[in-house]
């Protein structure tokens, strides 16, 4: 599930407390469940954050957990260009100052195609062009 407050997502663990902290302090709308009574600045709201696709993988703005959200092609665009951009050639090589790429790179299917792969993807496959140089490819990305 998720939360949205104040522009950012937060987990269901961190929205909780948040909401939590609130009510305490009196400032939780009288029925938390009546969305248009209550805008997400004042007290979270239930976000489907597993459901609703964004440009970029999205983060906990507390925790930074990965929320695992659907992607739009876009952000299949964007993780492809961060991997690339990473210099790896497998999730096996990430450190862990790359953890997040790892999580990434693996929840969405990225896999890295060496020249030889694309040889023979190309001739095999009726010359996918995505697929002709070396790179981090994943069969949702455009």
């Amino acid at each position: 599930m998720g939360y949205i407050y104040q522009a950012d997502t937060y987990c269901d663990d961190c929205g909780d407390n948040i909401r939590g902290k609130l009510h305490a302090q009196g400032l939780a709308p009288e029925d938390i469940m009546d969305h248009s009574s209550y805008d997400s600045d004042d007290f979270p709201k239930d976000a489907d954050v597993e459901y609703e696709e964004a440009d970029a993988p999205q983060h906990c703005a507390q925790c930074h957990k990965f929320l695992r959200n659907p992607l739009t092609s876009d952000g299949y665009s964007y993780v492809q260009e961060k991997l690339n951009e990473s210099g790896i050639t497998g999730l096996g090589e990430l450190h862990e100052s790359n953890a997040v790429l790892e999580d990434w790179g693996g929840w969405y299917g990225f896999l890295y195609w060496d020249a030889e792969d694309c040889a023979e993807d190309c001739d095999d496959y009726f010359q996918d062009e995505r697929k002709r140089t070396p790179g981090w490819y994943s069969d949702e990305a455009f």
